[in-house]
């Protein structure tokens, strides 16, 4: 046993030693004379250092990929940060926009008279609760605004400012119980008080039983107070009375939807004339 498996070793030994022996002869003579068998004899040897070069330059070449990779990475981070960006920005453009044009129209809504006597005003808190229903204002006394001014939307009566400060103003929407504005009806020229009754709806107070008033019948401002006149307060829902009463009762749906409002237009005080009273 052991005679037979020494002789398969003797004889690789003696085949690796002839291999050798004739490699090195085929160096040592010109290539031009046995430049075929020169090549295939250390085919081995070239084939065996092209599968080490090609296997090593996967590892060699990994760290240039990783810093690609990692390079990659980072300018698709960067170009993803730069769309958010540029999103934002559009999208604080399209407001400022449509908040420009909303406060065009609250202008395109006024007669040229009004417009020189109005400053715009942004809608910066909303109270509607149930006993009260103001708005708060972005402009005070120091952009001339008063107490008892007509707060305007899309042409209509909004609300009265009941109290100031030098940046801010709180107005009372026409729903709000404490709040008064003298009306007339558009139609019949009757007239009236107009009074908040909450939940979205107004009262005209003190109109005579035999007053010509009907269901969508148009309430505007008489003049005949600090407000202007006819501005568009609300449109008539009911006007009715019990027999023998001397007075009718009518309720006014306000034609500005309080829980809408954005912009604004108050109407301020116009200057005082010198030498006047």
């Amino acid at each position: 046993m052991k005679l037979l498996s020494s002789k398969p070793g003797a004889l690789l030994l003696k085949t690796l030693w002839v291999y050798l022996g004739l490699s090195l002869l085929l160096l040592i003579l010109p290539i031009h004379w046995l430049a075929p068998a020169r090549g295939a004899a250390l085919w081995p040897f070239s084939l065996a250092q092209r599968v080490l070069f090609e296997g090593t330059a996967p590892i060699e070449e990994f760290p240039d990929r990783l810093t690609r990779l990692w390079g990659r990475a980072g300018r698709e981070q960067e170009l993803q940060n730069e769309v958010a960006k540029l999103r934002a920005q559009l999208a604080a453009e399209g407001e400022r926009r449509r908040s420009a044009e909303m406060r065009l129209a609250q202008m395109d809504c006024l007669t040229p008279e009004l417009q020189k006597r109005t400053v715009l005003s942004r809608v910066i808190g909303y109270d509607a609760s149930p006993v009260r229903s103001s708005i708060l204002l972005d402009r005070g006394a120091g952009q001339g605004v008063s107490r008892g001014a007509a707060v305007l939307c899309s042409g209509a009566l909004a609300g009265m400012v009941a109290s100031v400060t030098p940046l801010s103003a709180r107005a009372l929407l026409l729903d709000d119980p404490a709040c008064k504005v003298m009306v007339r009806c558009e139609r019949s020229r009757v007239m009236g008080v107009l009074e908040g009754g909450g939940g979205g709806s107004c009262l005209v107070k003190y109109i005579a039983s035999n007053a010509d008033l009907l269901p969508g019948d148009l309430f505007v401002t008489s003049g005949m107070d600090s407000l202007p006149d006819g501005v568009l307060v609300g449109v008539c829902t009911e006007a009715g009375g019990d027999s023998g009463e001397p007075l009718k009762w009518v309720t006014v749906r306000p034609s500005v939807d309080a829980s809408q409002l954005e912009h604004v237009a108050v109407v301020i005080k116009p200057p005082a004339r010198e030498g006047g009273n």
